[in-house]
């Protein structure tokens, strides 16, 4: 009573869904089953398809059909109204994910190796940072130091970049095209092929950039190529590059991520709930009394309350 789903556009082709989900389905990357509610033996109703998808498939399967990894789902200038109010959690990371990001800083950019130890020491504590639509950061000592979208590469922050300029390849815009970097545009290519404008033609594509201006010293914008420096030089036309952050966006203007404090706090709940739990031990353990979990965090939040109350 079970039937493939077909990989063709074929099945999917009167409800004209987006371009994601035609990727994926095309590249047979979801060849799993469905209850079979077609009337046709060789295609199955968008019906069907879409209450599959609402009901009976599993988070892993939601996020590999409308977000492979062949779909670029880059935002430009993600940074432009970035606020506090975009955090939506934040975590200590473990000392192999803490190995994990600075080996992936080291290899993306061989120039921060030796002072990586001072931008990232190992005995302080990572923070990665969690925003809305797939944005991380890497915090140490509460200062943003780089930022990635999902698993690709870490960039650094413009701060960052300003004080380590050569750690990043480099492109350079005409004077016409700063104005419009500077509101959070994309970087047109005929804005890095005119006179003005110059490229690192060793620059392939999907590859984070520093974007410079012509007659500045300073890098105005970070950005990751949609192609290669070849292609925006034979193309020349359309977006060359994403604009990702920019001087007096969102990022640039947040100093320090000050409202992280919620580690702090958390290190000192499980140290209240552990000495509660061990008390609790000794006195169950005199008087045969057995407690549950429930029990701990209810004189948990006793405690609690009453700090609060006394101080």
């Amino acid at each position: 009573m079970y039937k493939p789903v077909l990989t063709g556009i074929k099945s999917v082709k009167s409800i004209k869904p987006p371009t994601a989900i035609k990727a994926s389905l095309m590249a047979g990357r979801n060849r799993t089953r469905l209850p079979h509610h077609s009337t046709s033996d060789n295609h199955q109703s968008p019906a069907a398809v879409l209450t599959f998808l609402a009901l009976h498939s599993t988070r892993s399967l939601r996020k590999d059909l409308f977000f492979p990894s062949s779909i670029r789902i880059f935002r430009a200038a993600m940074f432009k109204k970035f606020s506090s109010e975009d955090v939506s959690a934040q975590n200590q990371v473990k000392a192999s994910v803490q190995r994990k990001i600075r080996q992936s800083i080291a290899e993306e950019y061989p120039g921060l190796e030796p002072v990586l130890d001072d931008l990232i020491p190992k005995k302080s504590p990572l923070i990665v940072v969690k925003c809305q639509n797939h944005l991380n950061l890497v915090v140490v000592n509460n200062v943003p130091l780089f930022f990635n979208i999902r698993d690709g590469p870490y960039m650094p922050t413009l701060r960052l970049l300003h004080q380590y300029p050569n750690v990043m390849k480099k492109f350079q815009v005409d004077r016409g095209a700063i104005k419009f970097v500077l509101s959070g545009a994309n970087i047109m290519c005929p804005g890095l092929t005119s006179p003005g404008g110059v490229l690192d033609e060793e620059v392939l594509e999907d590859t984070p950039v520093a974007i410079m201006a012509e007659g500045k010293q300073h890098a105005l914008a970070i950005g990751y190529t949609k192609m290669s420096a070849k292609d925006i030089k034979n193309v020349n036309k359309g977006i060359g590059v994403d604009n990702m952050h920019y001087l007096n966006d969102g990022l640039w203007k947040m100093l320090r991520l000050d409202f992280i404090f919620s580690l702090q706090r958390s290190s000192t709940e499980d140290l209240c709930i552990n000495f509660t739990r061990v008390a609790c031990d000794r006195v169950c353990c005199k008087f045969h009394v057995i407690y549950d979990s429930s029990t701990i965090l209810d004189i948990v939040v006793f405690i609690f309350a009453l700090t609060k109350g006394i101080s």
